[in-house]
């Protein structure tokens, strides 16, 4: 949270500083620099958020696996469940502790407060109705772990997808910020005669404001694709 409050203030101030030093208008730079900060706040926020849904949803592909590889071996769930939180430990992974209960099936229940997919939910309900009936791991949760294997797949080229577009308007932007800095330099004079005019400050206004706002939109495209996908 600090990190993105850090990182929303730093861009926020650099756009400002570079509108002022294009328009020298204070006054309008200040307004701009609150505005730009609030929306980076926002997308950078999304984006955290988004990033923390994934590693924990990457986190349940893998405690899904990894316990029904052991259940197919362990046959009980409590065996399992203590094989697997050791290896957890051992690992130092310490996000599983709040979690834990006397009892295994309990606590694999009261993990559902952290994985909140429906994959998971699927998953204690078939395990609930092992715990009863028993049957052969591999057969009963087969196709748990083919639903897994699929999305976790999409997951991955999802992410994939997702840096290439995200280094290219990156890209795109820099060398837009490029050409505004440039013109500044090269194009001194005409800068001095064209602050004056208002379409002009608006235009130059309105091309730095459309940064975080391109990123915000970016963002919200982004997650709608993502969550029609998975």
């Amino acid at each position: 949270m600090v990190m993105v409050w850090i990182v929303s203030v730093s861009l926020a101030l650099l756009l400002a500083i570079l509108h002022i030093w294009l328009l020298s208008i204070p006054i309008l730079s200040v307004g701009v620099l609150i505005i730009q900060f609030g929306l980076w706040m926002i997308g950078l926020m999304m984006w955290f958020h988004q990033s923390k849904k994934d590693r924990i949803d990457s986190e349940m592909y893998f405690w899904m696996q990894t316990f029904l590889t052991t259940l197919s071996i362990k046959k009980t769930i409590l065996e399992s469940f203590v094989h697997v939180v050791q290896q957890y430990q051992l690992k130092k992974e310490t996000w599983i502790v709040p979690f834990m209960s006397n009892d295994a099936l309990h606590a694999l229940q009261n993990l559902k407060q952290r994985f909140t997919h429906p994959l998971y939910g699927l998953f204690i309900t078939t395990l609930e109705f092992y715990e009863v009936q028993g049957g052969d791991v591999l057969m009963l949760f087969d196709s748990i772990l083919q639903q897994t294997r699929m999305v976790e797949s999409r997951r991955i080229e999802i992410q994939s997808l997702t840096k290439r577009y995200f280094f290219q308007w990156v890209f795109l932007w820099t060398l837009n910020l490029f050409i505004l800095f440039m013109s500044k330099v090269v194009l001194m004079d005409l800068f001095e005669v064209m602050k004056v005019n208002l379409i002009f400050i608006a235009s130059i206004t309105i091309i730095i404001m459309y940064f975080p706002l391109s990123h915000v939109w970016w963002l919200q495209q982004w997650k709608r694709r993502k969550d029609k996908t998975l």
